[in-house]
């Protein structure tokens, strides 16, 4: 029985160093909200900071036709590089690993790659820009050959 009062004592004097550490703690000290005028600042500041990334996204029909154009052309010289990615990603969905790609599997993967592209971004508007001005071509090309 003497062991077990020493342990008790022992954990009496563990309770009363854990009261005396918790006296000597600084307490929690609590918000100033007193300067009203420094939240309204800060509130003022939040506000233009959001204001100033609060972008509409320009549509087609926003842009004038020199900026059209001019995608245009820029998405006929850099979308072969756009469409080798997605042949990479197409072919990480249906390439199985250590077989032999046959040739219907890379119809089936440009197949892919080729929605996969269109799908991409704008990709689809040019597309159909660019099918324009080549079926007017063609129609002016047969106008004159008749």
């Amino acid at each position: 029985m003497g062991d077990k009062d020493k342990a008790k004592d022992k954990d009496k004097d563990k309770d009363k160093d854990k009261d005396k550490g918790q006296e000597n703690r600084p307490q929690l000290v609590q918000p100033n909200d007193t300067n009203k005028a420094l939240r309204d600042n800060e509130a003022i500041k939040e506000d233009e900071f959001t204001k100033d990334y609060d972008r509409t996204q320009l549509t087609i029909m926003d842009l004038t036709l020199s900026e059209v154009l001019d995608r245009t052309l820029n998405f006929i010289v850099y979308s072969f590089g756009d469409y080798q990615v997605q042949v990479r990603k197409a072919e990480l969905l249906i390439k199985d690993q250590g077989k032999r790609v046959t040739v219907r599997d890379r119809f089936t993967i440009h197949g892919h790659a080729i929605s996969l592209f269109i799908g991409d971004g704008d990709n689809s508007i040019y597309i159909g820009i660019i099918l324009i001005m080549l079926s007017i071509i063609i129609y002016f090309i047969n106008i004159t050959t008749s």
